[in-house]
């Protein structure tokens, strides 16, 4: 967006969702609006959308890399711990826990895109129903 007004109020905007149904709401009009969102502005609200998603876990840190996705959990994370377990047993090459704070998953995610879907599937194979 050239303007930096318009620019700064659909930040605004994109931040203060509090669900996910509102942000769609809010990329559909953008749309709209505008066109076809560039890959920077779609990697933020994937990004706004994955913030949602976790939100409610208590987790402290998702730190997502070409090779690895770390899930560093808080001190009582809102998760199931037998879907963890499973998860891990499952998936012992690309699944590791480190302690009993975090989650490693490993694979070749060189995309923006991959990664986001790879945390999107942990977090949803681990969250309580």
């Amino acid at each position: 967006l050239p303007d930096i007004h318009t620019r700064l109020v659909f930040y605004k905007r994109i931040a203060s969702a509090t669900s996910p149904n509102p942000l769609r709401e809010l990329e559909v009009e953008m749309i709209d609006r505008f066109g076809l969102l560039p890959p920077q502005t779609k990697n933020l609200f994937a990004t706004t959308a994955i913030k949602l998603l976790v939100e409610p876990l208590n987790l402290l840190k998702i730190d997502a890399h070409e090779t690895q996705i770390k899930v560093k959990f808080g001190k009582s994370p809102n998760i199931d711990p037998v879907k963890l377990i499973k998860l891990i047993q499952n998936n012992p090459k690309n699944y590791q826990l480190k302690g009993q704070t975090e989650l490693n998953y490993f694979d070749t995610m060189p995309e923006t895109t991959q990664r986001i879907k790879a945390i999107e599937l942990i977090i949803s194979s681990i969250k309580t129903n």
